[in-house]
């Protein structure tokens, strides 16, 4: 999953040499301000053919966040 979720973050960012692991914070390592946020999960939704409950996206701090919604959501 943090493969596909690297993936997803480098393209959104327009960036293929950006960091990007558990620990990578959305906002303040990689910059993305609220509205970002939400279309970074509308990407992520897209990608994986999911769908992310809205009242996570505030909850999503790290990538690992993205994971674990992804996970509790059984989607693999």
């Amino acid at each position: 999953m943090l493969e596909v979720l690297r993936r997803i973050v480098q393209q959104f960012v327009g960036d293929d040499l950006v960091m990007v692991n558990e620990d990578t914070i959305l906002r303040a390592d990689l910059g993305l301000n609220s509205f970002d946020l939400v279309e970074l999960v509308y990407k992520v939704e897209q990608e994986l053919n999911i769908r992310i409950p809205p009242q996570s996206i505030n909850k999503l701090i790290t990538v690992q966040d993205v994971i674990d919604v992804i996970s509790a959501n059984n989607y693999r």
